[in-house]
């Protein structure tokens, strides 16, 4: 993995079965469109410049061997289909992560850090760039991994960034830099929407 995107959006969910995990997103768009699926090899740097509205929408999930416990999803969506995250999270009841990282190219940066518990508890932060004002956000009960003192910055763009979602991650046991290292299993997306 590098920080060479202009904007990576994944996310991570604590679950073991690939196979389970892919049956219950693909039945999610029966009758939707069409539907195309791979399981060869995915290059993780084709996701790092996602598109507003892309006519084809493509996901890919993975499991390594370094994080055996978590399921790790990413799209080419803008948002990094973030409705289709909820979606997973709701039919699976797991612990769940949204992360949204910025590069330096990126106009309007957005930093977020979600975290769905299997109780349906929810935690937001977020920090972006609202054209020309920075904006920041919280929601929820802080969790036991997070340091506060970041959301009470002057600067409102330093109080979510990159390196929090990296330090976020790495008390959480995940090491950013290595997600797409010693992958055992993937399949890849395609869906073109009637």
């Amino acid at each position: 993995m590098n920080l060479d995107f202009d904007l990576f959006s994944f996310s991570i969910f604590q679950a073991e079965g690939l196979a389970d995990f892919e049956k219950a997103i693909v039945g999610m768009f029966e009758g939707e469109g069409m539907m195309e699926i791979s399981h060869e090899p995915f290059a993780i740097e084709d996701y790092f410049y996602p598109e507003y509205n892309p006519r084809e929408h493509v996901f890919s999930c993975w499991k390594t061997g370094l994080f055996p416990n978590y399921i790790f999803f990413t799209s080419n969506l803008e948002d990094g289909w973030y409705s289709l995250f909820n979606c997973i999270h709701e039919k699976l009841k797991c612990n769940s992560i949204f992360c949204r990282m910025s590069g330096k190219m990126d106009d309007y940066p957005a930093y977020s850090f979600f975290y769905f518990d299997d109780k349906m508890n929810e935690r937001y932060i977020q920090s972006l760039k609202d054209d020309p004002r920075w904006v920041f956000y919280q929601q929820g009960t802080p969790l036991w991994f997070e340091d506060t003192s970041h959301y009470g910055k002057k600067l409102k763009k330093d109080r979510m960034n990159n390196e929090i979602i990296i330090d976020y991650l790495s008390k959480l046991g995940i090491d950013f830099m290595k997600i797409d290292e010693d992958i055992t299993e993937q399949f890849t997306c395609k869906v073109i929407f009637h």
